[in-house]
């Protein structure tokens, strides 16, 4: 039945392809968001990362602060001494400003944000090269500057950001199936991963191959399904990905606790349903399927064949 409707939709007019393809899509984005804002409740590591990275920034950014009127004043030291800068009463007044007043100012601070920078144990570090990266491709949520300091840890406007960043951090790299591929600025994808704990490489630079976690490689391929047919544009590859086994896996894997979120995305999943094509595949689907041998569906969606907060 299934097969029926998706010919009559393949040979039927552009229009109604259109149509019946976004109000699909539309159903499918609420199944992603409610079980993207499940996983950034679920998964500590990903609910609690936003606000250890953008401490990890600020306390960078105290050290960098500090180096750059260091170096300012070195290079200026250089170049007069060279004869490259002439040695006029504005550079001297600002040479005995920065060595007299503005840098030991500025030293105690930066000492101690250095040292629990480069602290292991409180992982800061580790959320340079992430930080970098998301900045970089522009998916870092900007924060006033009361924000930027611990003083504005606490506020509610503070836990907020790191919602909505956790959230960017699953529709640009865990959610994006090309990311692998795409994301490879200072190894953007695999730094991102490792990080986040999806994988069992426990450090970026092993030089070994990415390998996803056992308990992570459905949940991720959920949401490289979730957004292929979020984001297919074409309508006959659109409808390439409409089998009972991706329905099935849908189903199967909105179901986990971690990217249930109480009862929303079952209620999405639900709400899905209305189309009548999908109770259709979810059916054929069931009795295809051989019982009780506890064999799980598998996804065989277009191109999906790789090995894969709150603060």
């Amino acid at each position: 039945m299934s097969q029926a409707i998706i010919q009559e939709l393949r040979s039927g007019d552009d229009a109604s392809l259109a149509k019946f393809q976004e109000n699909m899509q539309d159903y499918i984005t609420m199944v992603y968001e409610q079980a993207k804002r499940s996983l950034c409740v679920e998964y500590d590591v990903l609910r609690d990362y936003p606000s250890k990275m953008f401490e990890g920034n600020d306390i960078l950014q105290e050290v960098l602060a500090y180096s750059k009127l260091d170096n300012e004043y070195r290079n200026t030291m250089t170049a007069i001494k060279n004869g490259s800068v002439k040695e006029t009463r504005k550079v001297k007044d600002r040479q005995k400003k920065l060595i007299e007043e503005i840098l030991p100012g500025l030293k105690p601070a930066h000492d101690e944000a250095k040292a629990r920078l480069q602290n292991k144990r409180n992982g800061f570090s580790y959320t340079v090269r992430p930080y970098a990266i998301l900045n970089k491709n522009r998916w870092i949520v900007e924060r006033s500057d009361d924000l930027c300091h611990p003083s504005g840890y606490e506020k509610r406007q503070f836990r907020a950001i790191c919602q909505l960043q956790a959230m960017l951090m699953v529709d640009h790299v865990i959610a994006d199936p090309e990311a692998k591929e795409t994301l490879t600025y200072n190894q953007g994808y695999r730094a991102v991963m490792v990080e986040l704990k999806f994988t069992k490489n426990r450090v970026v630079d092993d030089g070994k191959a990415l390998e996803i976690k056992e308990e992570w490689v459905d949940i991720i391929e959920f949401f490289h399904l979730c957004h292929r047919l979020m984001y297919e544009e074409d309508g006959d590859k659109f409808l390439d990905l409409l089998t009972s086994e991706n329905f099935l896996f849908l189903y199967r894997i909105g179901a986990d606790a971690r990217l249930k979120d109480g009862a929303n995305t079952s209620a999405a999943l639900e709400n899905l349903k209305i189309l009548d094509i999908v109770g259709e595949l979810l059916a054929e689907g069931s009795s295809q399927t051989t019982g009780g041998n506890g064999n799980k569906a598998t996804v065989q969606s277009l191109e999906l064949k790789d090995d894969i907060f709150w603060c």
